[in-house]
């Protein structure tokens, strides 16, 4: 049997080390910023200075703005004087983004030693810097005194780990599967310490299944410490895992912190805990993986984890194709790839409704071709060509035509498609529902995808989250990241956004002041917004189409060669809206209109095919096909079309300048034209025969 008697030392040293320091810099603003919102910055303002005196860098000042909340400096520059002073060198100094964490052994197994060996002090310095340039890979070393023979060891670990707080988190889960029973009850004891929502799906799954009758009183423990709540009054762990998931792949915040800056993924394995690197952007994904592992006989993990897979597929992809490198990619798309051609087709329907749900368009787009693939019922395709999404309408609307579905809102869809012009998004970041409605309806009805976040953290996610956003518009106020962020960190999913920064009148100057010209800002607006032009200015924002112009191109291109595939009778219904498209700029997309256009035999489309015909400007490849296309036109037609777009095609016809097919294709087609009678035709023959 394990003694408990270090569970009560260990709470006697964190206890004891949170009251002992006296009153720091860190205390200083603490109480600083709880003196402005009680509404006493007289009092602040000294707390305030004592701490600008000690000259903080710029990474001190994003810890302060974390702290404190942005929404503090934001309400001391409405109050202008010393106190817009104060909070305008805040601002500045918070300026360089925070560093990623880095896995330097020798720095961490150096200060890892002087935090299990040093003095309180030593301790303290070392777990600040573990946790400030290191994270995660800083709290992995201590796991494996967890399973220590001697309790001084395994005291101190559980303090460290402790202190690490969220950035022990993902090493624990992973060393809670430990088969040392010693390792894995202090892994779960130190996540009921640390208190973080993350471990409760696990700590309910190691309280079900452990065979460990302590493993399982210090899993309940822990649970009623993070949840409030005994194991039996939470939900079962399929339910737990499943929502835990689920908001890992919505990129929730609550389950997946905005601020964690390494990718790593724990596993333990033996006696130890393994680590293997993702890519950051699929660090999510690769977590939520995690989840589905857990509960794999429930559907609900089937479907998140082929969404997650589908997910990673098109991150990696979209990485490719803006010019980030990702070590791997290639194999990394095959397998995936791979897992999702052998998926169910109720297991991808069931995910592609999911991704569909928690709005992860390149994700649908994934599942849709694998779906396709396996040739099921395409019921859930029909449903999705109501999509927001253009890409997914696009994609849903192939796969239909290409398995012969031709009902009237795939074939709408597919002409859509044909209109190239990329639907321009905008996400807005807005804690006020009043103008965060003002705002969405007003850009909608410009024309203007929209996606509207009322939080900070999960309006940065969706910025750095596939497909790429045109114009992030967000409220100055955010509390819960830094504005500073969006401004200034880079990510290659938003390298092209721009940035428009809403604000109140009354700091409105304040504002354009600090950022005019930085980072991605390329626009501002401030209240009341009825006395502005929203869209003149989120327009002015909107930078160069070049990917989304070239993605819609080629959706144009494939719309229209599937067109053409499709019969008369179907494509009848949408005779006014080809005809409309025929100004096409692209010859590649005009030709297969035309072939369209043939296949209806539409008369009301004469003037514009003809006209393509008699354009010498265009290639003759062009001409040929529209040629063919008013063949077909003009034998259906019994009244006359315009007198002068028949003489432009006699003068073809008769041209011995003109190349020898355009000739011939001209005087086919007005052979063949039920418009002319029997003299006139003979008439046209016998002056091409006297020529």
């Amino acid at each position: 049997m394990i003694d408990r008697t270090w569970v009560l030392s260990a709470m006697m040293v964190v206890s004891s080390a949170a009251g002992a320091s006296s009153m720091s810099t860190e205390d200083d603003f603490a109480e600083a910023v709880r003196l402005t919102k009680a509404g006493k910055p007289g009092r602040a303002l000294p707390l305030f200075q004592a701490v600008l005196a000690q000259n903080p860098g710029n990474e001190k000042a994003l810890e302060y703005l974390e702290i404190g909340g942005r929404q503090v400096f934001l309400q001391m520059l409405m109050e202008q004087g010393q106190s817009a002073t104060i909070a305008r060198r805040f601002l500045e100094l918070a300026r360089v983004p925070r560093r990623p964490k880095v896995n330097d052994r020798a720095a961490i197994r150096k200060r890892y030693e002087q935090a299990m060996k040093g003095d309180d002090l030593s301790r303290r310095q070392a777990l600040r810097e573990l946790r400030a340039h290191h994270g995660e890979y800083g709290a992995a070393p201590f796991l494996r005194d967890l399973g220590s023979e001697e309790s001084t060891v395994r005291v101190n670990a559980l303090y460290c780990l402790t202190r690490m707080g969220r950035d022990a988190v993902n090493p624990l889960l992973a060393a809670i599967h430990s088969d040392d029973e010693r390792t894995a009850w202090n892994a779960v004891a130190a996540l009921g310490n640390i208190g973080d929502s993350r471990a409760v799906p696990f700590l309910k799954s190691e309280w079900e299944r452990t065979e460990s009758e302590t493993v399982r009183d210090a899993a309940a423990q822990a649970l009623v410490k993070i949840a409030g709540k005994a194991p039996n009054e939470l939900p079962d762990q399929e339910t737990l895992h499943g929502e835990a998931a689920a908001g890992l792949f919505r990129g929730d915040q609550r389950v997946f912190p905005t601020f964690l800056d390494t990718a790593p993924v724990w596993r333990w394995q033996g006696e130890r805990v393994v680590l293997e690197e993702v890519p950051a952007s699929l660090h999510r994904f690769a977590l939520a993986e995690s989840h589905c592992m857990s509960i794999w006989t429930a559907s609900l993990a089937r479907s998140v984890f082929l969404a997650c897979c589908a997910a990673q597929r098109a991150e990696l992809q979209a990485a490719a194709e803006m010019g980030q490198r990702v070590d791997g990619a290639d194999e990394r798309i095959r397998e995936l790839a791979l897992v999702l051609s052998v998926g169910t087709p109720d297991d991808l329907s069931a995910a592609l409704e999911f991704a569909r749900e928690n709005e992860q368009p390149a994700a649908v787009v994934e599942l849709i071709e694998a779906l396709a693939s396996t040739g099921a019922s395409l019921e859930v395709l029909e449903r999705t060509l109501e999509s927001p999404s253009k890409e997914v309408r696009d994609a849903a609307a192939f796969a239909l035509a290409q398995h012969g579905e031709g009902s009237a809102p795939a074939v709408s869809r597919l002409v859509e498609a044909l209109h190239a012009g990329s639907v321009r998004t905008v996400l807005i970041v807005d804690p006020r529902e009043q103008s965060r409605h003002l705002l969405t309806k007003t850009l909608e009805n410009a024309g203007f995808a929209v996606i509207s976040e009322s939080q900070g953290a999960s309006g940065f996610a969706r910025m750095n989250a596939l497909p790429p956003k045109d114009v992030v518009l967000v409220r100055s106020d955010v509390e819960d990241v830094s504005l500073d962020r969006f401004v200034f960190e880079e990510d290659y999913r938003s390298t092209n956004t721009s940035l428009v920064i809403l604000t109140e009148a009354a700091i409105a100057a304040e504002i354009r002041e600090l950022y005019q010209g930085k980072g991605r800002v390329a626009g501002f607006l401030h209240t009341p917004l009825g006395q502005q032009s929203i869209v003149e200015v989120v327009r002015a924002a909107l930078p160069a189409l070049e990917g989304p112009r070239a993605k819609a191109e080629a959706s144009a291109v494939r719309a229209a060669q599937l067109l053409a595939e499709l019969d008369s009778e179907l494509l009848a219904p949408m005779e006014e809206e080809l005809v409309d498209a025929l100004d096409h700029e692209d010859e590649q997309v005009l030709g297969s209109i035309l072939r369209v256009i043939q296949t209806l035999g539409a008369a009301s489309a004469s003037s514009e095919v003809g006209a393509v015909f008699t354009d010498q400007s265009r290639s003759r490849a062009l001409r040929m096909t529209a040629a063919g296309a008013l063949r077909e036109i003009f034998a259906r037609m019994s009244a006359s079309p315009d007198e002068e777009l028949v003489e432009r095609i006699q003068q073809i016809a008769l041209d011995q300048e003109s190349p020898t097919e355009l000739r011939m294709a001209a005087s086919r087609a007005l052979a063949g034209a039920a418009f002319l009678d029997a003299d006139q035709k003979a008439e046209l023959l016998r002056r091409q025969r006297g020529l």
